[in-house]
């Protein structure tokens, strides 16, 4: 059997895609607000406490640099929550490396 059939018969792969057009846009939405926000204590730990011991400027340079793909991915499918996501991650990239070479 191959793998799609396999799948198809599964009852719970069946129920998550009845399912996933009337709960997965609200996850994806609220993820998309979330995510972004867990930079921010590291953009205290930076910025109010002035302790830049154990950030690595290169990490975030790349993590600025790997997500651009992406960015302009969902710019181009019209992705507006997700591209709000990626372009706040963005910001805060920034002003992460800003507080980085600053401190």
């Amino acid at each position: 059997m191959d793998e799609q059939n396999w799948l198809q018969t599964r009852s719970w792969w069946n129920s998550f895609k009845q399912n996933s057009d009337r709960h997965l846009p609200f996850w994806v939405k609220l993820v998309s607000f979330v995510a972004p926000l867990t930079v921010l204590p590291q953009l205290y730990e930076i910025w109010i406490m002035k302790n830049t011991t154990g950030v690595s400027s290169i990490t975030w340079i790349l993590f600025m640099v790997m997500s651009i793909p992406i960015f302009l991915y969902v710019l181009s499918k019209e992705e507006w929550h997700l591209s709000l996501m990626y372009g706040t991650y963005h910001v805060f990239y920034v002003i992460i490396l800003l507080g980085l070479f600053l401190y």
